[in-house]
């Protein structure tokens, strides 16, 4: 129990042998192999004493006290730093908030890190647009570029939202596959997974923030896209928060990095498919389509709310669409209802008068021509046509017949003044605008700029052969769908055709940019339910333990 050295290990036995005044004390290794016998050093410790016959004795020649004088007289070692006090045991789990910020840091540490992984996201967006904008930078041989006239336009647009949803699904599909074998290791902890969650979703909305805004800067740089900058990037943004929390669904639910991976394109190409610019809607399957609004399987496809809100923006909000839209929407109604609604509505007049003696074909006819005289009359009032009680009941004598034509002429006639007032209206703020030789400069340099006629003719309606569709129950307009208004059924009927420039919820209208915008996001926090219960993964294992039952059945 006593200490007799401290020291070089190497120099032990010569310390030994010295004391004990050996012979060969100047040698502590074998002089043959080199080697340190240690054994030696407890030989000499206990060295026996010998008596007047030779024998060793039990007693030692130095005893254990003695070692350790001559250890406290020869030797001295540093004294070791005073002990510091150990740190108080904590072992309640940290707040919510607190794990919040612990599962950011590590994971933006861990993103930081990485650096394949941050140069390959920063640069992939500016990089992709650069190439897609040089692509669809159309103009006409010998001919300076003008964005009025890339016919390209829309589709660089429709391109955009399918790259920055793929980005949202890219990064995010595989944070929680990787994380998996981490959070066994801390289950134990019970921590928070709203915590956890949040943070993949602050650090990955963040990442996401900053590919779009790159993305954007320089499309728009490349193709000149101006007034709408912050508007196309909120959609681009908002799309690529909707891939973020879909990726995390996908990450969540499959055990294999390669059904991860080829859950994507199978997330992705509905909603190519299912956006409205590529297939229109009414060219849809028959058990699909919905002639008077988008058919509820495109309503859940955020591509057909994201294009709708850029394209609708760009045409009505940009500073030259804002000056003349007014003139326009009063312009274009007026048209539909001259040139469409008129001569259609008058050639049901008279199927109707001629087929009086058919009973079912006239009672089909009738109820159709009731239905487009009622639109009109919500408007101007049922007292202009004195017969709409007669023609409610089914009657449609001659008398009825020339009422409802001279309230049909009538309507006619209140849209072609309405046309001829909206136009001279136009021509006005035209010369007003334009009455100066740098006034007309701006004015054509503006239409340059925000005037796209690829655009402006998908969002008017002109793209299509058909300006209007007859069903069995009623005319409905196709044509200037951005200029029409919505005619909901209920308060929660936020339902329309394609383009509309505004939708109706709870009794309000909102802009199409922001209602889309939140749609798209309402969408997105119904997608982090179902990640924060699981809802994916659940129905998947459910789903496996039926096909295992069927199967044991089977056999």
């Amino acid at each position: 129990g006593y200490q007799v050295y401290y020291g070089n290990p190497v120099q032990a036995l010569v310390y030994f042998k010295e004391i004990m005044a050996a012979v060969d004390k100047d040698h502590g290794q074998c002089i043959e192999c080199g080697n340190v016998n240690s054994e030696q050093i407890f030989s000499i410790l206990e060295t026996k004493i010998i008596d007047e016959y030779g024998r060793e004795t039990e007693k030692r020649k130095v005893l254990p006290p003695s070692w350790h004088d001559w250890f406290k007289r020869k030797t001295t070692h540093p004294v070791p730093p005073k002990a510091q006090p150990l740190p108080s045991r904590v072992f309640k789990i940290a707040s919510k908030l607190k794990q919040l910020f612990i599962f950011t840091q590590r994971d933006v540490q861990s993103k930081l890190a990485n650096k394949q992984y941050l140069t390959i996201n920063l640069l992939e967006p500016p990089l992709l647009a650069a190439i897609l904008a040089y692509l669809v930078r159309f103009s006409a041989p010998d001919d300076i570029y003008s964005f009025a006239e890339n016919i390209n336009i829309p589709i660089f647009f429709f391109m955009s939202i399918i790259v920055a949803l793929f980005m949202g699904l890219t990064v995010s599909a595989e944070e929680l596959f990787k994380d998996r074998k981490i959070l066994k290791r801390e289950a134990f902890l019970h921590l928070s997974r709203l915590s956890y969650l949040n943070s993949k979703l602050f650090t990955l909305f963040v990442l996401s923030g900053i590919q779009t805004l790159t993305y954007v800067l320089i499309g728009d740089f490349i193709l000149k896209v101006e007034s709408i900058t912050f508007a196309y990037w909120l959609v681009l943004f908002s799309v690529s928060c909707f891939g973020n929390v879909l990726g995390l669904n996908i990450s969540g639910t499959f055990n294999s990095v390669v059904t991860i991976y080829i859950m994507v394109p199978l997330m992705i190409i509905p909603q190519l498919v299912l956006s409205g610019l590529v297939v229109e809607f009414d060219e849809l399957h028959p058990s699909i389509r919905n002639f008077k609004k988008v058919p509820w399987v495109g309503e859940i496809m955020a591509t057909r709310w994201a294009f709708e809100a850029i394209a609708v923006t760009e045409f009505k909000d940009s500073s030259l669409g804002k000056q003349f839209y007014p003139f326009d929407k009063d312009i274009a109604i007026a048209e539909y209802h001259t040139a469409y609604w008129y001569p259609t509505l008058m050639r049901h007049l008279e199927q109707a008068r001629n087929l009086r003696g058919e009973p079912e074909a006239f009672k089909k006819e009738i109820a159709f021509v009731r239905t487009e005289i009622d639109k009109k009359l919500r408007t101007y009032g049922y007292d202009k046509l004195p017969v709409w009680k007669d023609l409610q009941k089914g009657v449609f004598d001659e008398y009825v017949f020339a009422s409802c034509v001279e309230f049909v002429e009538t309507v006619k006639r209140i849209y072609v003044n309405q046309h001829k007032k909206a136009n001279s209206a136009k021509d006005e703020y035209i010369k007003r605008i334009s009455s100066t030789p740098e006034g007309r400069a701006i004015y054509l340099q503006q239409k340059e700029k925000h005037e796209n006629k690829r655009l402006y003719k998908i969002v008017r309606g002109l793209s299509s052969t058909d300006r209007i569709i007859e069903t069995p129950d009623e005319l409905i307009q196709k044509v200037y769908p951005v200029y029409s208004s919505a005619t909901p059924n209920s308060p929660l009927d936020f339902r329309t055709r394609l383009y509309y420039p505004e939708k109706h919820f709870l009794g309000r209208y909102f802009p199409t940019l922001h209602f889309n915008v939140v749609f798209i996001w309402v969408m997105t926090s119904v997608l982090i339910v179902v990640l924060y219960f699981d809802v994916c993964r659940r129905l998947l294992v459910g789903m496996e333990q039926i096909f295992r039952i069927r199967t044991k059945e089977r056999a």
